[in-house]
């Protein structure tokens, strides 16, 4: 939508940082998953969710809405099996060719 009313800059800077920072913020849940810690799976499925929903990618948003919602029940053990799901889409995202070339492009 923003690219139809020329904000350019603006699309290209926001896949930018999306590209930088979510391969960080999917270490971060990868990180809390393995000793269980419900209250970063939550954190960073939250920080993951808002950027993802900004661009569009609704069904990993949705994903990691239930990811938020696993670590805020403390239901380590699903969310330790569901990230397996939200790690599959991320990747699928960041394959995305905008998103894919600002990862190239930082290399």
């Amino acid at each position: 939508m923003m690219r139809e009313v020329g904000d350019e800059e603006i699309v290209d800077t926001t896949l930018a940082v999306y590209a930088s920072e979510a391969p960080g913020i999917m270490a971060r849940i990868t990180n809390a998953v393995t000793p269980a810690d419900s209250d970063e799976i939550r954190a960073g499925a939250h920080s993951l969710k808002s950027s993802s929903g900004t661009l569009r990618a609704n069904h990993l948003a949705g994903l990691l809405r239930r990811l938020k919602e696993l670590g805020r029940e403390g239901e380590v053990a699903a969310a330790t099996e569901f990230f397996q799901e939200v790690s599959a889409e991320c990747h699928a995202v960041r394959a995305y060719p905008p998103i894919n070339s600002c990862l190239t492009a930082d290399s």
